[in-house]
């Protein structure tokens, strides 16, 4: 209880920051993004993507990843971009993310957070072109702390078992606040840090 007080205290914090400074910053991230190379590799067509609900999420002082989801489907596109300076900025990796299920996304969002997701999600990038398998029921358990790599070939069941522990290890090591905001927007935040794992190849803590 006491955490999600403080949940709703910060995030009313956060709603009272500069609206004008916060929008300018994004749109400027997200125009930069979709001139880039890494987004034009993609050969996603723009009007295909819901830019309004666009995010970014700090991952260290210098690093953010950023999502896009399409409009109505359930994916998305998902990069990662170094701060190099206010206006001048660095994208690379970035992918596609989709599920392949029946579910809505209420549906989905439950099995998820339950870990009784078994479906199937596709990945597609100018290094990747993978359709992946996947039983978060029985894969979240197993412990992948001490991998450094992902096993075996893109694709292959050692390999796609290994993203899918790093994701859930990632997810569980998170502290309070982001797992709280993780878990309000769970297939996103599952499909950002599944391919946080493959560009980090399966490393639990990159350095």
């Amino acid at each position: 209880m006491k955490k999600l007080l403080y949940l709703i205290t910060i995030l009313a914090i956060a709603g009272s920051c500069n609206e004008d400074e916060i929008v300018k910053n994004q749109d400027s991230i997200a125009e930069s993004f979709i001139n880039s190379k890494a987004f034009l590799n993609l050969n996603v067509d723009l009007a295909e993507l819901d830019m309004n609900r666009f995010e970014e999420k700090e991952i260290d002082a210098n690093t953010k990843s950023i999502l896009i989801p399409f409009k109505g489907e359930l994916k998305y596109v998902i990069s990662r971009v170094t701060i190099l300076s206010e206006n001048n900025f660095e994208f690379k990796d970035a992918l596609t993310f989709e599920y392949l299920t029946h579910m809505n996304y209420e549906q989905l969002s439950k099995a998820i957070q339950n870990k009784t997701f078994k479906g199937e999600y596709k990945i597609e990038s100018s290094k990747y072109d993978i359709t992946m398998s996947a039983d978060i029921s029985k894969q979240a358990y197993v412990n992948s702390k001490s991998a450094k790599a992902c096993r075996g070939t893109v694709g292959s069941d050692a390999w796609v078992q290994d993203v899918a522990n790093c994701a859930s290890d990632r997810i569980d090591q998170m502290n309070w606040l982001d797992y709280s905001l993780c878990i309000l927007t769970i297939p996103e935040c599952w499909a950002t840090t599944v391919a946080s794992c493959i560009i980090d190849g399966c490393d639990t803590n990159p350095s």
